[in-house]
């Protein structure tokens, strides 16, 4: 829930009018359009059933005098405009009533309710559907408390009325925990509960008096416990009410069923509280008619608090691996203490490590709460029987990564993932994993709100100053201590840093000694930043001799810095750098770190041998380190215009029909079978599925892969055009064939005249693009380009000298200014160019004043620079990150002026734009001006209802256009086999493939637990249908690269599998001739195939019923070999055997000769079998449904969980020792509860 909003919607100097007589059909957008020429109107609420028939309009200041002196007629009939004070329409959308008891606490199951803690003292509630959330108030320890429970579509999972015994319950289950906040007034004094403005965030409340006292006493005898690092359960929880973890509320109200009055009145406040009233209100938030009561509905028991297992006593003899699961599913509230005893912490603790993680990977990968643990396990097992041991490498220059998100209540240890290393990790290899990302939040994963305004008056600063403790203190997470080490730009933006934990031999100092010498670094935010070089991720590194390295001045002119952050290198390295990536082409621009110099060197050809030349200005600080850290290269990224960029371009003039044009080709991209008549859409679909993805989708394509509907592909396709049309739904994303995104470096020949660029574009060479040097007029804007100014109309031309250029912007030398400054202060080392050559969309004139985005500073100089003034100036910039807001605000005032970004509040709005970019880099912050802040939304921005207006500028109408388009759906269900996959002597390799597939099968599993997918579908494609609930909202682009770059690392490892089994030599140690290779490739493809695709090996199994829930991607690791074999077989004849299920004697027999054992084999379970199995699993659901204590009588009388422990061990010892050979590792033909039944 990413646009949750903590601030009033109204506030005290909006107006507020009633309008009344309205003619019929009357909309919304008709009174937007007429009454906003009296002021900036803030939001419209309309009432009436089938027209609309009365509104409350609220500006947000005074609105014109002539709203009420002149006759307002409106279809020709005379409104009436009433003005009325705001007070009144604030009791309209919030009103509290009492309740008689709150308690706090969680589900056993999901009708047990555990209260852990409840108060009777002064409750109110609130549910407020005009700013969708729910609000209760309550009195504790001498202060005033209210929690904000926000909520969306869900509000009917949510929130549960019921009725029993005369007395109606509220239940609300939050998704995460609630907004806290304290008065900070007495109640008494307190007449406007709406208001927050004398309300404070708090993030921890005492039990009682006693804890109080308790928290008291020990920080008095324990001077140094402030100082301790925090735990991922939180300090003094045994005395702080857990606001973490016990997030289910629930209010009783002694209430009549209905009023008794029969005054009509069925509005629910404080003079007509009944439970009709109550369930009407709830009934209207969720936008369906009250239910008619029944008493008879399943009551929600409540049931004291229980004493359950010491969670923390159990892990501490845990190893680390497994103590970090544990607490990652018990803080993510996956597993509750009221559903887990000893026994399941010792098994967990008995089994080997990589087993134990393995189950709670699974187990926690859907992010959902599990109520009964040990079914699910006895599932997992079953599923993954013997693999479940099996690990899959990692791969080199890689390591375990964990990210812990931090909220004000809670900390949550998210599932560990395999990523590249950083400079730092790849340098200290041997300590890789105990690095930690960690990302500050807010609770609902959103951005903590900063101090916007000067005159401001915060009422986070408790979270601010839980920041800056956790900086301070550090973490403890799974026994280890990490602490603060330091963040690179582009994770401070994100609110991110990195926490090390340390050994006796390296701790942080350490590493920022071997960084280099800081000392004459003087501010903190050049340290901060120059510290965070080394932690950014990593393509390379290459080792560099020092007589390689030379520093060379930077290019003036007119004191304008051409060559900021851009350095030089040799055709020489830039061919090293070519070779180690495996490139075939040699990039003109790499970014890199070097001696503590950072940014792009660009190729020069007027540089021989192994040469590099650094700009003084981009040396930070005195560096030994001679490695040269690769972190980018040049290459063409795909140009998609976006809300900023579609606003930017139509107020300099571009039409909007041009836009519809532009909309209505990606449409076509969009459309079922476009493939077969738009090269366009091949090469969006094919740059999409690149990158390890799928090698040539083109050539997938070629071989009717599709027009036979096999449904991986199927589906591949679909997510694909389901993806492009979120972004255009999302962002108003376009694609735009003609443009690219690249970096820009300074003409060092001089040939280019003022206004000149060169830019040849150059794909990899099997690319049907080939290359492109474009010509004639273009336009450029960079990411955050926001003045009018900031658009560039340049003339690209050819030159001879510039040829060696590829994938590059190439700007002169001899413009009166450098090109990237005078577009915008983003990064200069980035690749954030947009080039745009295609004429519809090059404006015909363009604003020729130049914006100084140069931020004037006092810099705070220090004379020792450390962790603490780090952590100072991270706390600092999350407090008064306002860019995000500033965004908003330039969007929606933009589209709200007819003069566009030209209005005079955009301009101001540009220059603190561009300040807050900078912030991160100068320390000096940006503000949002109050009257700015306070705005209606377009409706592509996806806000409140009531707060929105249909804009009338090219981005409403697209937005409203896409919005009607229905996704593409998924193929289930249907799965056909390929007759051209039928090789004579394939039945040799099926149990091997068999095998194979169960072990591939599992790693994907771990995948998609591991990053919380939940398909094959979504994690190999990258468009995601249901975002994992502990995702920040703003990592989503970066979470879905990493799933992409996981996909990418398991099919190169399984493509290597597949490899290595073929056989290249003969018994007299000749080679094989290349047909007889090729021979091997097709009979091992067709059986991988097979075991995926035929519908003889997924009869018996309940998984595989649906193609979008069964993994079918096995065979694809080798999707080249998989088209060879198709291609091959394309045109001979289709017989009737070539679908026929090989039988199992074949398989069986031929399997025992060449293994010379006597080896049951499971080939597919029979029907018989099948029937079993659903016997057995509905007898297992029946004992489920038995009870909790029977099950638990079932588990003290079973002595065979050591059996399967000693299974699994075994299992995962013969997986480390490798499977040399076949009889190795025979299948487990046993199931779970055969093993605990022993």
């Amino acid at each position: 829930m990413y646009d949750v909003q903590l601030k009033n919607l109204v506030e005290e100097d909006d107006h507020c009018c009633y309008i009344t007589n309205l003619a019929p059909m009357v909309d919304r957008a008709l009174l937007w359009k007429i009454f906003g020429q009296f002021g900036t109107i803030k939001l419209i609420e309309v009432s009436g059933e089938k027209s609309i028939v009365a509104a409350i309009i609220v500006y947000n200041l005074q609105p014109s005098d002539q709203l009420y002196t002149q006759p307002i007629y409106i279809k020709k009939v005379l409104a009436s405009v009433k003005e009325i004070p705001l007070s009144e329409y604030i009791k309209k959308i919030s009103c509290p009533v009492p309740a008689n008891k709150l308690s706090f606490g969680g589900l056993d199951s999901p009708r047990v309710f555990i209260e852990e803690w409840s108060t009777d003292e002064y409750i109110t509630f609130d549910l407020n559907d005009v700013e969708k959330y729910m609000e209760i108030f309550f009195a504790h320890i001498n202060g005033y408390y209210r929690l904000r429970v926000p909520y969306d579509d869900t509000l009917k999972n949510t929130a549960i009325l019921q009725r029993h015994n005369n007395i109606s319950s509220l239940t609300i289950s939050s998704k995460y925990p609630a907004y806290f906040w304290k008065s900070k007034t007495p109640m008494q004094t307190i007449s406007n509960t709406y208001d927050l403005k004398n309300w404070e965030r708090v993030i921890e409340i005492p039990r009682d008096d006693i804890s109080r006292e308790m928290i008291r006493n020990e920080r008095t005898s324990n001077s140094n416990i402030d100082k301790e690092p925090i735990l991922s359960c939180g300090q003094f929880s045994d005395y702080l009410i857990k606001l973490n973890m016990w997030t289910v509320y629930r209010l009783e109200f002694h209430i009549p069923l209905r009023s008794l009055k029969g005054n009509g009145n069925r509005n629910l406040t404080p003079d007509n509280l009944t439970h009709e009233s109550l369930e009407r209100k709830l009934a209207l938030a969720m936008g369906k008619p009250p239910s008619i009561y029944d008493e008879q509905t399943e009551q929600i028991l409540v049931q004291p608090s229980i004493r359950s297992s010491d969670i923390r006593a159990h892990l501490t003899n845990m190893p680390f691996e497994v103590q970090y699961m544990m607490e990652h599913a018990f803080n993510l509230k996956i597993l509750r203490e009221y559903n887990v005893d000893s026994d399941f912490f010792e098994t967990m603790q008995l089994l080997p490590p990589q087993v134990s993680c393995a189950f709670l990977t699974i187990l926690s990968g859907p992010q959902r709460r599990i109520y009964n643990p040990d079914s699910v396990i006895k599932e997992i097992f079953k599923l993954c029987n013997e693999q479940i041991g099996f690990q899959q490498p990692i791969p080199e220059n890689h390591t375990v990564f964990r990210k812990v998100l931090i909220t004000p209540t809670s900390i949550y240890p998210l599932q560990p993932t395999v990523e590249p290393m950083n400079h730092l990790q790849y340098h200290f290899q041997d300590y890789a994993d105990r690095f930690l990302y960690v990302q500050f939040t807010d609770e609902h994963l959103g951005p903590i709100s900063p101090i916007e305004t000067e005159s401001q008056d915060s009422s986070n600063n408790k979270i601010y100053n839980h920041v800056f403790s956790v900086l301070r203190r550090g973490l403890k997470i799974a026994g280890r201590k990490y602490e603060f080490l330091g963040t690179s730009i582009h994770d401070l933006r994100e609110h991110g840093c990195w926490f090390f934990s340390p050994t006796d031999k390296m701790n942080r100092t350490n590493i920022l000694n071997w960084m280099g010498d800081f000392q004459e670094i003087k501010t903190v935010s050049t340290f901060v930043n120059c510290v965070g070089q080394a932690l950014r991720p990593r393509l390379l590194t290459m080792e560099i001799d020092p007589s390689e390295i030379e520093e060379i001045d930077d290019y003036y002119c007119n004191d304008f810095n051409f060559s900021a952050d851009c350095g030089k290198m040799s055709p020489q390295i830039a061919r090293d750098i070519a070779s180690q990536l495996e490139l075939d082409y040699t990039p003109s621009v790499a970014q890199f770190n070097l001696c503590g110099a950072r940014g792009i060197l660009m190729l020069s050809n007027y540089l021989t041998k192994r040469k590099i030349q650094l700009r003084s200005g981009q040396i930070r600080f005195d560096s030994r380190n001679l490695q040269l850290e690769i972190i980018k290269v040049s290459k063409p990224s795909k140009v998609y215009l976006d809300r900023r960029s579609i606003t930017l371009l139509s107020s300099l003039g571009i039409k909007e029909y041009v836009f519809q044009d532009i909309l209505e080709d990606n449409l076509i991209y969009w459309e079922k079978d476009s493939h077969k008549k738009e090269s366009t859409y091949l090469n969006l679909l094919q740059s999409h599925y690149e990158n390890d993805c799928m090698d040539d989708f083109q050539r997938i394509l070629n071989c009717d892969f599709l027009d036979q509907n096999d449904p991986f592909i199927v589906n591949l396709v679909a997510a694909f055009q389901n993806h492009l049309l979120r972004g255009m739904k999302n962002d108003c994303r376009l694609y735009i064939n003609n443009g690219v995104r690249v970096f820009a470096v300074m003409d060092e020949t001089r040939s280019l005249e003022s206004g000149q660029i060169f830019l040849q574009v150059v794909h990899s060479s099997d690319s049907s693009l080939g290359r492109t040097t474009v010509e004639g007029h273009c336009v450029i804007y960079r990411d955050h380009s926001c003045f009018p100014g900031d658009v560039k109309v340049v003339q690209a031309i050819r030159h001879p000298k510039l040829s060696h250029y590829k994938n590059v912007l190439v700007y002169s030398a001899l413009d009166a200014r450098d090109l990237p400054s005078s577009c915008s202060t983003d990064d200069v080392d980035e690749d954030n160019f947009t080039v745009i050559w295609d004429p519809r969309l090059v404006p015909r004139s363009t604003d020729t004043n130049v914006r100084s985005y140069i931020t004037k500073m006092t810099p705070n100089n220090l004379k020792k620079i450390a962790f603490k003034e780090a952590a100072k100036f991270f706390t600092t910039y999350i407090s008064r990150d306002a860019s995000h807001s500033l965004d908003d605000a330039y969007i929606a005032l933009a589209d709200r002026h007819k003069e566009g970004i030209h209005n005079g509040g955009c301009v101001y709005l540009s220059q603190h734009i561009s300040r807050a970019i900078d912030f991160a880099k100068t320390g000096v912050y940006a503000t949002l001006n109050t009257e700015l802040s306070r705005y209606p939304y377009p409706d592509f921005m996806h806000r409140n209802p009531l707060q929105t207006y249909n804009s009338n500028k090219p981005l409403g109408s697209i937005y409203r256009t896409v919005n009607q388009i229905r996704g593409r759906p998924y193929l289930t269900n249907y799965c056909t086999y390929d007759t051209r996959f039928y090789v004579e002597d394939m039945y040799k390799y099926i149990v091997e493939a068999r095998k194979m597939k169960a072990k591939y099968d599992h790693s994907l599993r771990i995948l998609l637990g591991q990053y919380s997918v939940q398909t094959e579908i979504e994690f190999i494609s990258g468009h995601i249908n249901s975002w994992p609930k502990y995702l920040n909202p703003q990592h989503r682009d970066t979470y879905c690269k990493h799933i992409r770059d996981a996909y990418g690392r398991l099919k190169r490892f399984w493509k290597q599998q597949f490899i290595s089994l073929l056989i290249y030599k003969n018994e007299d140690g000749s080679a094989k001739s290349e047909s007889e290779i090729l021979d091997q490739i097709e009979v091992r493809v067709a059986s991988w195939y097979y075991v995926t695709y035929h519908p003889s090996e997924h009869k018996s199994d309940v998984i595989y019923n649906s193609t979008l829930l069964r993994y079918m991607s096995f065979p694809w690791v080798v999707d080249d070999y998989m088209c060879y074999v198709a291609s091959k077989n394309a045109d001979r004849p289709i017989l009737p055997e070539y679908s026929q299920p090989i039988p199992p004697e074949k398989i069986s027999d031929y399997h025992k000769l060449t293994m010379g054992l006597n080896i049951d084999i499971v080939i597919s379970e029979s029907e018989d079998e099948d029937e079993d199995d659903d016997e057995d699993e509905d007898k297992d659901k029946d004992k489920d449904d038995d009870g909790e204590d029977e099950i638990e009588d079932k588990r003290s009388e079973n002595d065979g969980v050591g059996f399967m422990i000693e299974s699994l061990q075994n299992s995962t010892d013969m997986d480390q020792a490798g499977d040399s050979s076949d009889d190795e590792v025979p299948i487990l033909a046993v199931k779970l509860t055969d093993l605990l039944n022993k």
